[in-house]
C-alpha cells in the first residue's frame, strides 16, 4: 500500500506502508542472516589467538620475488607452485612484509575478508524470490558455517596458506 505525500519543495513522495506482520517477518529473516556472523567471529578469534610467525613456505616463497633490500621483482611473481601460479598471493605477501614486517595476523584478517567476499558472492547468486526469504536466509547461514568451518582453520591460523588458496577461490 502506498500513499502520496509531498516534500518541503512540493515534490511528491511515495511512502510504502507494510503491515505489522510483514515487518516482523522481515526482521526475523534478517535476524536469521545475522547468525552468519557467529562462525566468522569464531575464526576471527582463532586468528587473534594464533601465532604471529609465518611458516617456512611463506619465507621461501618471498625469496623468489623479493630482493635482499625488500624490493619487489614483479616478473618473479610468476612461477609454478603446488598446482598454480601464486602471483596475487605473492604480491599480497610482499605487501604484508612492507606494511607489517611479515606478521601472520594481518594475512589472517585478509583471509577472513576474502572469505566474507566469497560468502557475499554466494549470497548474491541465490535466487531469493524462488527460494523464499526463510530458505534464502538459512542457506546464507549454512554457507557461512561451511566457509568458516573449523576444518579450514589452517587457512586462517597459518595465514599465508589461506592467502594462497582462498584468494584462488575468488
Amino acid at each position: 500500500m502506498t500513499s502520496a505525500q509531498t516534500s518541503r519543495s512540493g515534490a511528491p513522495l511515495t511512502v510504502e506502508r507494510r503491515s505489522p506482520a510483514r515487518r516482523r517477518r522481515l526482521q526475523r529473516v534478517e535476524l536469521i542472516q545475522l547468525l552468519a556472523i557467529i562462525p566468522i567471529l569464531v575464526i576471527v578469534d582463532l586468528v587473534q589467538a594464533s601465532s604471529q610467525l609465518q611458516w617456512f613456505d611463506y619465507w621461501s616463497a618471498l625469496a623468489r620475488f623479493m630482493g635482499p633490500e625488500g624490493s619487489l621483482r614483479p616478473l618473479d611473481l610468476f612461477f609454478y607452485s603446488e598446482g598454480h601460479v601464486p602471483a596475487i598471493p605473492g604480491l599480497i605477501a610482499w605487501l604484508n612484509v612492507q606494511l607489517t614486517g611479515g606478521l601472520a595476523h594481518a594475512l589472517g584478517y585478509y583471509d577472513v575478508a576474502v572469505v566474507i567476499a566469497q560468502l557475499l558472492l554466494l549470497r548474491s547468486l541465490l535466487p531469493r524470490e524462488r527460494l523464499g526469504a526463510l530458505t534464502f536466509s538459512l542457506l546464507v547461514v549454512a554457507f557461512a558455517v561451511l566457509l568458516f568451518a573449523p576444518q579450514g582453520a589452517w587457512n586462517f591460523s597459518r595465514a599465508a596458506s589461506g592467502t594462497g588458496w582462498l584468494t584462488a577461490n575468488l
